[in-house]
């Protein structure tokens, strides 16, 4: 009998490059995976720094149930229904706007030049704003009678959130407030937010902001972005001031949105969390984002309030 010859037993063609190709893509799916993890933890900490310069105030009055004079008329009249409880995934944010400056004498708050009350319902895919004039003049707890951004002024935003609670019977769930600092820094993030602007805004009198800025669709940077959502020495005073600020807050959801959105997600983090005081936690706005991208235009209902105008 012939002996066997053994032969050694090679692998299919190409097993060596299979293998190298499964391990490859496990390896770039770690790197992935940890890069998201550090960009989370990244995130998570930005977050926190502005969670850090709230008031303890502020968390106080947000734990606390509004007074409203608007339930109290609704609950007096026998034919009015009671009002429906929120839902506990409905949020009312209360967005402040203040001009707190480094070389500000003596003034510990500095005052709330923009007012906006914001109504997020994730579950009816809606988004409302309601813009409140700096100069409504209203009830302000403990101090009588006054404009309302006096109540930034007199108690700082624990104050103010306290006020429009009372004035509109919304419990008031969060708050950010934004400094000059912060909407020059986000915009220019943004690489600039393109602005129909409507007519020629131009002030050279230092007693005010000054401005020069043309009428047209136009590319607005930082400094003159600020200007034109502050400008109000016109015949439309605050008012027209609101429509602006609204008009270039969907001017800037809307260009935020681009594709290259993902390159310029990171100095757009750290312009806004850098100069932005908030009791949101980062889990919150990941939520908040994710359900924004996806918001039809035709969901939001932006809104003003108006009245007339009297010296006093």
């Amino acid at each position: 009998m012939k002996p066997y010859t053994v032969y050694a037993v090679e692998g299919k063609p190409g097993g060596r490059w299979k293998r190298a190709l499964l391990w490859g893509t496990v390896a770039l799916l770690l790197i992935l995976v940890a890069g998201a993890g550090g960009s989370y933890l990244w995130f998570r900490s930005q977050v926190a720094a502005s969670n850090e310069r709230v008031d303890p105030a502020v968390i106080s009055v947000l734990s606390s149930k509004p007074t409203s004079t608007l339930v109290a008329v609704a609950a007096e009249d026998p034919e009015e229904p009671a009002p429906e409880p929120d839902d506990p995934d409905v949020m009312n944010i209360l967005v402040l706007g203040s001009d707190r400056r480094a070389d500000d004498d003596g003034e510990k708050f500095g005052r709330s030049d923009t007012i906006i009350l914001v109504r997020i319902d994730p579950h009816k895919d809606y988004l409302g704003i309601l813009s409140l004039p700096r100069d409504l003049r209203v009830a302000v707890p403990g101090y009588g009678r006054e404009k309302i951004n006096a109540a930034f002024a007199l108690g700082g935003p624990a104050l103010t959130i306290q006020t429009v609670e009372d004035l509109t019977g919304v419990d008031i769930n969060h708050y950010v407030e934004v400094d000059f600092q912060a909407f020059k820094d986000i915009t220019d993030a943004l690489g600039g937010v393109y602005v129909d602007v409507d007519r020629r805004y131009y002030n050279d009198d230092p007693q005010w902001e000054l401005i020069k800025l043309a009428p047209g669709y136009q590319l607005l940077h930082g400094a003159d972005a600020l200007d034109y959502v502050r400008f109000r020495h016109d015949l439309n005073a605050d008012f027209g001031r609101m429509l602006r600020q609204q008009r270039f807050l969907s001017a800037m959801r809307e260009q935020a949105m681009g594709w290259d959105l993902t390159f310029k997600l990171p100095r757009l983090i750290s312009a806004l969390f850098h100069n932005i005081s908030t009791d949101l936690q980062a889990n919150d706005f990941i939520s908040l984002a994710y359900w924004g991208v996806r918001l039809s235009g035709d969901r939001i209902r932006q809104v003003s309030l108006e009245a007339a105008t009297d010296t006093i």
